[in-house]
């Protein structure tokens, strides 16, 4: 490579050419090989489950090869420390023209690193000055290439924790400025860092609404629109799957609001018409039409439901118009107005018959076959593309048009008589245009030819029928009830989870009640799989009495399911069951980690001690003060006024950074207080609070009484005996966490008083803040004591050349884990 980790033209000092760090890779192996090996990587860094899936999904075959083998070779001795990396990020940001290469250098780096230099990149605000090239974004390479950079980085579980925490939102906030700009690559990856930050867990969905809110929310969902409108397939896909990853997180205030935004620019109509559109390409079927069907699944939870009488109104309204009986109508509900019972409006419904339709124009008095009569077609083109027959009847009859007809084709129909002549010879259907090639029709023929090795069922026969219009070759009797776009997208989803390999099948299961077999996700795959079809879809399968052989694969999966009674309220109670023991696991692990963080805090003689010099610094500078001579202070509003506080001879530095001197000058141990509650930073990223632990057993609480109530008032026809043994089995562990919440809350409280002055009955309420508190109290007195060891030229400018002994003795972090 040749090149040096500096910045030529500001007077630094360069480093060591890193010579030993570009290495000859072999050329990669198997597909297969590669993903596998990447895969591994990326579980060792911390990345799991589908935030693992996402960067194996994202990364370039090439990258994920380079990655593997740089990390097996390990790292070098002339590899540069983190805190040389991040000095010459700073630099960087002031020559940005000259940056590309450092950061090409830096991405090298840190495919060599193991999991402690990324850590230690990372506390040391090594991530800050690496975002902090995108402002302003002028050099659409260059923040490609750190925004490249961040998605390498994401596949470290510190990173991941850094970016989900609320406490660090800046940097989200700094990734979301990139957004809408001019160039799409740039968005396109911010919306694929936000979806890996989302995915990793809840608390991402939490600090993407508070970055979102802090980016003013309304400009982001305009330039989220502004993609799906506008841009290409790749930005619609992934603005789709960023909409999905949102959507499907816990239920919250921000997330309503997000879906209410979504909803009032009118997103469910283009996710509609998108999820249903049959001219899209192969990729678009693939991608986005899949992500628009679901995520417009998940945004129906926040739809207002239809007011089915005012549309109603509505329809009888434009009718009356239509046929100019206004005032007939009018007298109608007038007299129907003073009565109440509805055996009234019945009579009306039955006595009440479809009026003959006159003739579209007078000069269409010619007598024509129905099913190319300009009235009729529509309805016969209808059945051509697979719409079912019955939904077709409904339409016609809800139009005023005879239904008998669709049944005799051949029927002349004559516009000015209203007459119909009896059934001609059925006329001859031209089959669709065909490849007319010379078939070898014998196998022996083949013999000795390349035929006969050539590789076939390559190609996708739903693909050939969607794009040529041939008709699925179907055995005698065979209808279609799902639309054939979204029977493939859930054929897809039941051959990616495996549903239809269960044995026994899961209609089975729940007939016969031994849903052992059955897990969470299976439930909730199924339970998305039943929210696809239309209402219209469901009722041609539930009504179905044909012979089920002849259907499909998912139609004849569906249709199991479906006749099964109220089958999707029976799966949101298995479901409600399988989640039951891995939610109760949850809670008492998030109390004992607050309970082991309240221990932490109570035996910290570290944080105690620090908090006396805290009192004493407060008393020094009040000195002659009504605040003065103060014994104690207020943890939760009072720390955080440190860093106001500016000393009278820099102007950059803080009564905290004062503190941060003293400290290191008489007692430095005491700065690595934060040393000593491991846990804490487990209960602020997580934001764990007495609420949120409140609300999450009142959730277990609910679904239990749920479930009881159900059986009690109208119980399933299936699995009634596993709802019953459930309900038996819950009291224990019920009880059990109520237990630990009192345990837990009596700890807090404890706690709490032993630094706050407050009523008891606040004390809950205040339990996120104090934590918070002192979380970020300690983050912000290393923060200090790093600036105040770092050397001026970086501090206020960059006018000296920067001087840093190149000994080993003076590097300050390995590589080496």
């Amino acid at each position: 490579m040749g090149a040096s980790f500096s910045c030529p033209g500001l007077g630094i000092a360069p480093r060591q050419p890193w010579a030993d760090l570009d290495v000859a890779l072999p050329p990669p192996t198997d597909d297969d090989d590669v993903d596998g090996a990447y895969l591994l990587l990326a579980t060792h860094r911390g990345a799991t489950g589908l935030v693992r899936e996402e960067l194996a999904r994202l990364e370039p075959r090439l990258s994920k090869w380079q990655q593997t083998q740089l990390f097996k070779l390990g790292h070098v001795e002339t590899a540069p420390t983190t805190t040389e990396c991040i000095e010459q990020l700073r630099v960087l940001h002031y020559r940005r023209e000259r940056a590309i290469e450092p950061v090409r250098l830096l991405r090298l780096v840190i495919m060599r690193a193991r999991r402690r230099w990324v850590r230690l990149f990372t506390q040391e605000e090594g991530l800050q000055a690496l975002l902090a090239l995108l402002a302003p974004a002028h050099d659409t390479a260059l923040v490609v290439a750190v925004l490249d950079l961040v998605l390498l980085l994401l596949s470290f579980v510190s990173v991941l924790e850094h970016l989900a925490s609320k406490a660090h939102g800046e940097r989200l906030q700094e990734l979301l400025a990139c957004l809408g700009g001019p160039s799409e690559s740039v968005s396109i990856k911010v919306l694929q860092i936000c979806r890996i930050v989302c995915v990793y867990r809840q608390a991402g969905h939490v600090a993407f609404f508070s970055a979102m809110e802090h980016c003013h929310a309304a400009r982001v969902v305009a330039d989220l629109l502004e993609l799906l409108d506008h841009g290409a397939d790749v930005a619609q896909g992934a603005v789709l799957r960023l909409l999905h990853a949102l959507l499907e997180g816990d239920e919250s205030p921000q997330l309503a609001t997000f879906a209410k935004r979504l909803i009032a620019q009118d997103v469910p109509a283009w996710l509609a018409m998108k999820g249903d559109d049959t001219e899209h390409t192969r990729e678009l079927d693939t991608v986005i039409a899949f992500e628009a069907a679901r995520c417009l699944q998940l945004l129906r939870r926040y739809t207002p439901p239809p007011d089915l009488l005012h549309d109603a109104i509505q329809q009888f309204q434009l009718h009356a118009k239509d046929h100019k009986l206004e005032t007939h109508a009018l007298k109608v509900v007038t007299a129907l107005l003073s009565v109440t019972e509805p055996s009234a409006w019945d009579a009306l419904v039955e006595q009440v018959h479809p009026a003959p339709i006159a003739p579209l124009s007078p000069h269409l008095s010619k007598s024509a076959p129905a099913q190319h009569h300009p009235r009729y077609a529509k309805y016969f083109r209808m059945l051509e593309v697979r719409v079912p027959r019955d939904l077709v009847r409904q339409r016609m009859i809800a139009d005023g048009v005879d239904a008998a007809l669709l049944d005799a084709p051949t029927t002349i129909v004559s516009d000015a008589l209203g007459l119909a002549s009896p059934p001609t010879s059925p006329a001859p259907v031209k089959p669709p245009k065909g490849l007319h090639w010379q078939k070898w029709a014998s196998s022996d023929a083949i013999r000795g030819t390349i035929w006969e090795a050539a590789p076939t069922g390559n190609i996708d026969a739903d693909e050939v029928h969607v794009a040529f219009e041939v008709r699925a070759p179907t055995s005698p009797g065979h209808q279609l009830l799902l639309h054939p776009r979204r029977a493939k997208h859930i054929r897809k989803l039941l051959d990616t989870h495996h549903l239809t390999l269960l044995r026994p099948s899961v209609a089975d299961a729940l007939l016969s009640g031994k849903v052992d077999g059955l897990t969470f996700d299976q439930i909730s795959h199924i339970r998305h799989v039943l929210a696809l079809p239309t209402l219209a879809e469901k009722a041609a399968l539930q009504s179905f009495d044909g012979n089920v052989a002849l259907l499909t694969h998912p139609e004849g999966f569906l249709r199991e399911l479906l006749v099964i009674p109220d089958v999707e309220r029976l799966l949101d109670l298995l479901a409600m069951v399988l989640r039951f023991d891995s939610t109760v696991q949850s809670f008492e692990r998030d109390c004992a980690i607050v309970a082991t963080a309240c221990k932490e805090l109570s035996e910290s003689n570290a944080l105690h001690a620090v908090l006396g010099y805290v009192l004493d610094l407060g008393n020094h500078i009040n000195a002659g003060t009504s605040r003065g001579n103060a014994v104690a202070f207020n943890l939760l509003t009072d720390l955080e006024k440190l860093g106001h506080v500016r000393q009278a001879s820099q102007s950059t530095g803080t009564a905290l950074h004062f503190l941060a001197s003293v400290l290191r000058a008489q007692d430095a141990t005491l700065l690595a207080f934060g040393a000593t509650l491991p846990s804490l930073e487990l209960v602020t990223s997580s934001h764990m609070s007495a609420s949120e632990l409140h609300a999450q057993l009142q959730r277990l609480h609910a679904h239990v009484l749920h479930i009881a109530n159900t059986l009690d008032a109208r119980p399933p026809t299936c699995c009634v005996q596993t709802f019953t043994l459930f309900l038996e089995y819950a009291a224990t562990p019920l009880n059990r966490c109520d237990a630990t919440w009192a345990q837990t809350i009596d700890v807090l409280e404890t706690t709490m008083r032993l630094f706050l002055n407050l009523p008891t009955d606040t004390l809950r309420m205040h339990a996120g803040s104090f934590f918070r508190g002192i979380h970020r109290f300690t983050e912000a007195l290393a923060a200090a004591d790093r600036e105040n060891c770092q050397p001026l030229v970086l501090r206020k400018s960059l006018s000296m050349p920067l001087t840093r002994p190149h000994s080993p003795l003076h590097r300050s972090h390995s590589m080496a884990s």
